[in-house]
């Protein structure tokens, strides 16, 4: 299941799949099924259409998610992907945690940590309080502790080539990453992410192009086809091409930044594949939400960045909603419609939150409705 939620993530799927049978199939010819139809994992290999997921227990069905403001918590009772089930006098489906320092709000819930309030309309940090998180500091700044004396305080990030060797003190700026600047792996600097060219030094294996709210802490340059790789001493190279030869994906594991794609249906027979487009489209989808999110001043964000009302997505939405770097799924979603965004926040209510206190009288107000029909 490990590897088909992998995908779900990186594909930025908003399907439940029923994959009992084919685990290791991690894109996979399932079938579209509509809302109320059975989804047992006994019987099938298929995806519920989008909005709707699969519940586990007997009678398996597909069954509608629970919307913005809709009442949560029961039995069945899911929130879109991407909502959070609030627990108020009503729990109800809404964006959570999506704010950082000064950005708009509607209630405490609103604020990506528990140090700020919602104060005047915006998220604030009170005056008797420190920073915990690099959420309660203005952009340009982060969260520092000092163990000297165990205190906390905002300090400025670095700018583009700042040193950041010492990972504990400094921190590099919104769209850097640190990495290495020669050959003998002893001095950080800070670089633009994605930015790293062929056999240059890195930090970190390339593992996710996801744009769901976050820039990816990328050095090597995509749009050559780079990605951090090796084995201990890791370079920007060129991942190797897939072998074509047919698999079983349940017994076989791909390689890195691969996955096993079976297309028939019912079948775990596939070959394995690229999970990502490593070419100029994705390396510049990566560069253009950096560049955004330093121009709109989007701070680190340790809430729900990927809510539709975060920083990000506000200012950014189109860049991360147009992603170019996941594969095409190989699952029918033509049956059940057209094909959908790649994240929630692309397709949700633009509203920031509904009311427990609306909810109920929405709630009511259908109740009533029911009864004098």
């Amino acid at each position: 299941m490990y590897k088909l939620l992998i995908l779900l993530a990186t594909l930025f799927v908003t399907l439940t799949i029923v994959n009992a049978d084919f685990t290791g199939c991690g894109n996979t010819a399932s079938k579209c099924l509509r809302v109320g139809q059975s989804c047992n994992s006994k019987d099938n290999v298929n995806i519920c259409q989008p909005g709707s997921w699969c519940p586990s227990g007997d009678n398996q069905n597909c069954t509608e998610m629970v919307n913005l403001g809709g009442v949560c918590g029961g039995k069945n009772q899911m929130c879109q992907y991407g909502l959070d089930c609030y627990t108020g006098n009503v729990p109800t489906c809404q964006w959570l945690s999506y704010s950082t320092l000064g950005e708009p709000c509607d209630s405490a819930s609103s604020c990506s940590t528990s140090n700020l309030q919602c104060m005047d309309g915006k998220c604030q940090l009170p005056a008797d309080k420190k920073c915990k998180s690099s959420d309660d500091c203005p952009f340009g700044m982060w969260c520092f502790n000092n163990a000297t004396d165990a205190s906390y305080q905002c300090v400025n990030t670095l700018a583009l080539n700042g040193d950041c060797t010492d990972g504990v003190t400094t921190k590099c700026g919104v769209g850097m990453v640190c990495s290495f600047v020669d050959d003998t792996r002893t001095t950080k600097s800070c670089i633009a992410v994605a930015s790293k060219s062929a056999n240059a030094p890195c930090n970190t294996p390339t593992t996710s192009f996801s744009l769901d709210g976050y820039i990816p802490m990328i050095e090597c340059d995509v749009s050559q086809g780079l990605v951090c790789a090796g084995t201990i001493n890791f370079t920007c190279q060129t991942p190797p091409t897939p072998s074509t030869d047919s698999v079983n994906c349940t017994s076989t594991s791909c390689g890195p930044l691969e996955t096993c794609n079976c297309p028939t249906y019912d079948s775990s027979m596939g070959t394995c594949g690229a999970t990502y487009n490593l070419n100029g489209a994705c390396g510049s989808s990566i560069k253009q939400l950096a560049d955004c999110a330093q121009k709109n001043k989007c701070q680190f964000n340790s809430g729900s960045p990927s809510a539709k009302n975060s920083c990000l997505y506000r200012n950014c939405g189109n860049v991360m909603c147009s992603n170019k770097c996941g594969q095409t799924p190989l699952f029918d979603t033509a049956t059940c419609g057209s094909s959908q965004p790649l994240y929630p926040a692309c397709r949700a209510s633009s509203s920031n939150i509904i009311k427990p206190s609306t909810a109920l009288g929405i709630a009511v107000a259908v109740a009533l409705m029911a009864l004098l029909s």
